[in-house]
């Protein structure tokens, strides 16, 4: 658990010595420099200059003395004005890119590709943020869902989800309804894997399709065994398909229009 939080204070900018004396000094409370040293295994050689870099960042107040006493101000309040600061300068970035994309660009590409897991990561929960009315996702295997769980949670306030899985015992444990597939669904993925090139991976088992308001599908699997996936923007092909879904598999049923 110690080693944890190291790590992710390591990955918001603290050094090793750094992130190992600010949590002994959360731990501790208030104490000396020399305290703090010995709980935390940083050098006392170091330790000083060590809390005077924390405490110019703001992780740290001073009381002066002899010796002097080091306290951390509250963590809630120090990383949520940290996550604050970040998430205007990315807004702000965010505003400044858009106003330099070419009026005259081109339309987006009906089909591509994605060879990144972070890359993939970002379109599906994009897209499950973004969703208004059901998404559908038929999954052969549950590390395509786990890092969806919160998004997944959060849709599912407001929209139909259904989870579909061949063997639903597998996804035992994530915390999310998953229904067992039928024969005449099984058998379209089957046909859908086998009979062209635009979803086709190593293993039908490995793969994971969402449909996302008849508009968006995503397509995850393994190639040569890379992850990448295949992404749909063709409001008439994605409409075929959840018509072919929900004749297949009764417990989605048709589409709700809206």
């Amino acid at each position: 658990m110690v080693q944890d939080i190291v790590e992710a204070l390591k990955k918001q900018g603290f050094t090793k010595y750094e992130a190992r004396t600010y949590l002994a000094l959360v731990r501790l409370g208030k104490s000396t420099a020399r305290e703090i040293g010995e709980s935390a295994g940083v050098p006392q050689g170091r330790v000083y200059t060590v809390l005077n870099n924390l405490a110019s960042r703001g992780f740290v107040n001073v009381q002066e003395g002899s010796p002097a006493i080091y306290c951390a101000p509250d963590p809630a309040e120090i990383f949520t004005a940290i996550k604050d600061d970040y998430c205007d300068a990315v807004n702000e970035l965010i505003r400044q890119l858009r106003e330099q994309r070419s009026r005259a660009s081109a339309p987006a590409a009906p089909f591509w590709t994605i060879s990144s897991e972070r890359g993939i990561q970002i379109i599906v929960k994009a897209a499950l943020r973004n969703a208004h009315q059901e998404v559908i996702i038929l999954a052969g295997d549950p590390r395509h869902i786990r890092p969806f769980v919160p998004a997944l949670k959060t849709a599912a306030r407001g929209i139909s989800l259904f989870i579909l899985a061949e063997n639903k015992s597998v996804f035992a444990g994530l915390g999310l309804q998953v229904r067992t597939m039928g024969r005449d669904l099984l058998a379209l993925l089957e046909e859908m894997h086998h009979g062209g090139a635009v979803m086709h991976y190593d293993t039908i088992a490995g793969e994971c399709f969402l449909l996302i308001d008849r508009t968006l599908a995503i397509s995850i699997g393994y190639r040569e065994g890379k992850m990448n996936a295949t992404v749909i923007r063709m409001s008439t092909l994605c409409f075929m398909m959840r018509k072919l879904i929900g004749i297949a598999e009764p417990e989605i049923g048709p589409m709700q229009h809206g």
